[in-house]
């Protein structure tokens, strides 16, 4: 149970490292939710396949070699840039070749771990992680990451019927799952700071999601067309108010710095528009977690918080995660941050 607690902790730290890199890299909104949803539930999530059965990773990973949790992170990698870069790939703000590439490269990761864990060529990854959410196997995972030109160009066939129905639907059922998985996640939402404004400034944040819909048809789309979207973002802020009462702001885990303090104060104004910082704290049992490269030299060190507010025309106040980060400056030193990036949040009841 200890190594797991251990494991699930590294794992976590991983992606919220990750978190920042997509985010540097202007990851379109849906396709951003899409694959840090599938990067972060991979943390402790193994199933068991019987009483007595293991997870083939863990049977093998004293006799086969290898570590547990890059393994898991090959896994998570391939399947989020097989559902998110190729099967959800994006025209109007992606580009196919670099796609392609990136699905060859996860193509070639994926096929070492398949040699060396022969058990995932034919079984459903679905038996093994809670967090791939369809019955693939290793093989045909593999394959579509290796015809991804193929499976990206059959999907513009019918530019006007996949611009209207595939990715507005995808959004919607992003959405859902978010609706669906809230009382599962303790009543956070995850975010990509272009979602916000869908839930926070609705009439700016539809308008622009109606222009970048239009632009992806080459036409102008009527207002009709985004409203299964609004229909399912009022249902799931109806839902966070009802569980809001169930909740109350995290406990402290330290005061963090002024100069913390000032970059999400002045961050959450592009985020939360007129909302009032009430505190920033350091998420409890969160320490410095530092990178350092194959020589052992700490590259940066990162830390996440909790940020709490409230905004005037809310019952309930808003709580959310950030994460800050620093560069290593040599001699045991390391350079302020600038920013900071932002991750989920929830309403919980104002203190």
């Amino acid at each position: 149970m200890k190594q797991a607690i251990i494991l699930h902790r590294v794992i976590r730290n991983v992606f919220a490292m990750m978190f920042f890199l997509c985010a540097m890299l202007f990851i379109p909104h849906h396709a951003f939710g899409q694959l840090k949803k599938l990067k972060e539930k991979v943390s402790g999530t193994i199933k068991k396949t019987g009483e007595t059965v293991q997870n083939p990773i863990d049977a093998a990973k004293d006799t086969v070699g290898g570590n547990v949790g890059d393994d898991q992170q090959i896994l998570s990698d391939a399947y989020s840039c097989y559902v998110s870069e190729v099967e959800r790939f994006d025209r109007r703000s992606a580009n196919e070749d670099a796609a392609v590439q990136h699905a060859k490269e996860e193509a070639t990761k994926l096929n070492g771990f398949l040699k060396r864990r022969p058990q995932y060529h034919k079984e459903s990854l679905k038996h093994f992680y809670d967090w791939i959410d369809r019955d693939i196997t290793g093989d045909e995972l593999l394959n579509g990451l290796l015809n991804a030109r193929q499976i990206i160009d059959k999907g513009f066939v019918d530019e006007t019927t996949t611009t209207n129905s595939y990715f507005i639907q995808g959004d919607v059922d992003m959405w859902k799952r978010r609706t669906d998985n809230l009382e599962s996640n303790d009543g956070f939402v995850e975010m990509a700071k272009t979602d916000y404004p869908l839930l926070f400034n609705r009439a700016k944040g539809e308008a622009n999601l109606l222009d970048g819909y239009s632009k992806g048809a080459g036409k102008t789309l009527p207002a009709s067309a985004i409203k299964p979207m609004h229909d399912q973002i009022s249902e799931l802020l109806k839902k966070m108010a009802d569980l809001a009462p169930k909740y109350s702001p995290e406990p402290s885990g330290g005061a963090i710095e002024s100069n913390v303090q000032g970059l999400v104060k002045s961050g959450a104004a592009s985020y939360l528009p007129g909302a009032t910082l009430i505190h920033a704290v350091w998420s409890p049992n969160q320490s410095w977690l530092i990178d350092k490269n194959s020589l052992g030299v700490p590259i940066n060190r990162r830390r996440e918080g909790t940020a709490l507010y409230k905004m005037a025309n809310e019952k309930y106040c808003i709580e959310q995660h950030f994460f800050y980060l620093e560069n290593y400056a040599g001699n045991g030193n390391y350079t302020s941050g600038d920013d900071v990036q932002f991750a989920d949040v929830r309403f919980v009841k104002c203190q």
